[in-house]
């Protein structure tokens, strides 16, 4: 009975396993359906709020979004007066989409990409932390 069990428990964290595989997936197709100008906008926000108290904001996104995410930018800082001077950079190393943020104190890299990376190390530590306790 124990060894039935254990492996119930087995499989059950190989199945979580691939359904974090398959979630990500599926969150990156959802993803890649939207304008990429209108999700690195949405990205710029949520990434200004953490630096918002920072005067000069360098920008980095992909180099076909230039111009757009510029036009865009100004209607953004009107959420954050505190940040007196963005500059927009073209940045080939990123996707469309992709976008990071450049200040005195730090770089920050604010593309889905990123954030979707640091997801799946969350998931992937807690499950290995879970499947350390299990007997």
């Amino acid at each position: 009975m124990l060894a039935t069990l254990a492996r119930c428990n087995e499989y059950y964290l190989q199945v979580e396993q691939k359904m974090t595989g398959v979630v990500l997936d599926a969150v990156r197709k959802i993803i890649n359906s939207f304008d990429d100008v209108d999700t690195t906008a949405s990205v710029v926000r949520e990434a200004l709020q953490l630096v918002s108290n920072q005067k000069q904001v360098i920008l980095h996104v992909h180099p076909e979004q230039v111009n757009e995410v510029r036009e865009k930018v100004s209607s953004i800082l009107s959420d954050f007066p505190e940040v007196g001077y963005v500059e927009v950079i073209a940045d080939a190393r990123l996707k469309n989409g992709g976008c990071i943020l450049e200040t005195e104190v730090g770089i920050i890299d604010a593309s889905i990409d990123g954030q979707l990376q640091a997801l799946k190390q969350a998931i992937t530590k807690q499950l290995s932390e879970r499947q350390q306790i299990q007997p």
